[in-house]
């Protein structure tokens, strides 16, 4: 598994033996996620058909002009999507990561559930995640 470039390596986190803790927090960061062979069809697919929609709608314009104006405009927004999300291979998602506190590091590191990796760590530890009051558990 590869590391982000900013992450500090020097964490003492193993990806390859990590085990998630159900002790450790979860939490979901809208994260690039490159896109598959797949997705990429599914979209140019999409893309295409957007594409001839839109010139039918055209060719239809001069009798449906004010209906299929909107129409076109709305193929024309999927469109500029799609071609954004082909053209840049990737797209931003919320993606469950889990928290990982090494108070021994003095670090916090978020693992990505989807692909195990380290996408995130800051140091030293922000204040949200240091213990404000002491967690009892009731009999």
């Amino acid at each position: 598994m590869h590391l982000i470039a900013w992450c500090d390596e020097s964490a003492d986190i193993n990806l390859s033996t990590h085990k998630p803790n159900p002790m450790n927090k979860i939490e979901t960061l809208n994260l690039k996620c490159i896109l598959t062979d797949e997705e990429m069809l599914a979209i140019s697919k999409e893309m295409s058909e957007h594409i001839n929609k839109k010139k039918q709608a055209e060719d239809n314009l001069s009798s449906f002009s004010a209906q299929l104006k909107a129409e076109v405009k709305g193929h024309d927004a999927i469109i500029n999507k799609t071609a954004t999300l082909i053209n840049a291979g990737s797209e931003y998602r919320n993606i469950k990561c889990e928290v990982i506190i090494d108070s021994a590091h003095d670090t916090v590191s978020w693992i990505r559930s989807d692909t195990g990796e380290i996408c995130q760590q800051e140091r030293p530890i922000p204040q949200r995640y240091l213990q404000t009051q002491l967690e009892i558990d009731p009999l």
